[in-house]
């Protein structure tokens, strides 16, 4: 699935033709309706670096995080949103898609029409990419 279109799974079933071309190669996840709020269910695809969270009742992707190959760690090795990398820093980010709508001392913010991307770095490199609705 093209990075571009990521986002737009946001808020689409998790049974849909979309949504499952994106998880199809990546096996069966850890289904997991217990821990945190108590309207999401956390589907974990552990060794690809991807989590998704759907609501309970509609079972919508609520948000997908794409988390960066840290050190010995599993991590996320598809294609990322706008182009970016996770050996990028800050401003390196900042070119690739523009200023952000948003900023805090660990992320950036970037309002994207049906979604919020959301960017969170550590030790100046991406950490983790958080695609969630706007």
């Amino acid at each position: 699935m093209s990075s571009l279109k990521l986002g737009e799974l946001v808020g689409k079933p998790y049974e849909s033709e979309e949504v499952q071309e994106f998880v199809a190669r990546m096996g069966e996840p850890e289904v997991d309706d217990e821990i945190g709020a108590p309207d999401t269910i956390y589907y974990t695809f552990e060794s690809h670096g991807v989590e998704l969270t759907t609501n309970s009742e509609t079972n919508r992707i609520k948000t997908i995080f794409l988390k960066a190959p840290l050190q010995d760690q599993f991590g996320y090795r598809g294609e990322l949103p706008g182009g970016l990398d996770f050996s990028m820093g800050r401003a390196q980010v900042h070119k690739a898609l523009r200023a952000p709508d948003d900023s805090r001392s660990f992320y950036d913010v970037w309002e994207e029409g049906s979604h919020v991307l959301r960017v969170e770095y550590s030790d100046e490199k991406i950490k983790m990419i958080v695609l969630m609705g706007g």
